[in-house]
């Protein structure tokens, strides 16, 4: 997760809408760097919502000593479980987001997106030609991917030196997952167990074949 402020030049915003900016106001520059955090911090307190929810609902039923009692045999859905399945499958599933700031009293944009979703903007160039100018386009964000180099460089650093090889393997997160960085796919980011843990609790394995098969 992150943010990108546009760089080399601000955009003209304000013609696109026919007016004109209003008088700059540089107190408010010291600004951007708040702008830019509370951004990375939503985008980090949502993800961490999503994945620690079915892990703060096991611990709060196994104090309250409501895990639910049910043979591996038996698909019939108590309370505790169906609430389990309602926090597990937002958990399990992978989802990418882009977000676009504009800042109009400044003229200023700010980019954040996580994923494999792309930001892009149509800037028109004009010229002396008959067309009076052309439309080129202009990436916003940096594709977070298995085949970005970057991505890749970063993530064997953040990973032991031994699994330099076997972290990203074909353009995917250990052979699966294409976006390095998502919303949810906590199979990927709960520790070592969390997932049999909780797919034994819940016997959701019944429900969900996949569940329980990956421990980290």
């Amino acid at each position: 997760q992150g943010t990108k402020k546009r760089t080399g030049g601000p955009i003209a915003f304000w013609p696109l809408f026919g007016g004109s900016p209003p008088a700059p106001r540089p107190q408010l520059d010291k600004q951007d760097p708040i702008v830019q955090s509370a951004i990375r911090n939503a985008f980090v307190k949502m993800d961490q919502e999503i994945v620690s929810a079915p892990v703060r609902l096991l611990d709060k039923l196994q104090k309250e000593g409501k895990l639910p009692n049910m043979s591996s045999k038996d698909s019939a859905l108590g309370v505790e479980q169906s609430e389990a399945l309602a926090t597990l499958l937002p958990a399990l599933s992978g989802s990418c987001a882009l977000l676009a700031f504009l800042d109009a009293g400044r003229n200023k944009l700010h980019v954040a997106c996580t994923g494999d979703s792309r930001a892009v903007m149509g800037v028109w160039v004009p010229d002396s030609t008959k067309e009076g100018g052309k439309w080129r386009v202009e990436p916003l964000s940096e594709d977070q991917t298995g085949r970005n180099p970057h991505e890749v460089e970063r993530i064997q650093k953040e990973h032991p030196a031994e699994e330099k090889d076997t972290v990203i393997v074909r353009g995917r997160v250990l052979g699966g997952l294409e976006p390095t960085r998502a919303f949810g796919d906590a199979r990927y980011k709960w520790p070592p167990g969390t997932q049999k843990t909780l797919a034994a609790a819940f016997h959701v394995s019944l429900l969900l074949p996949h569940v329980g098969e990956r421990s980290d």
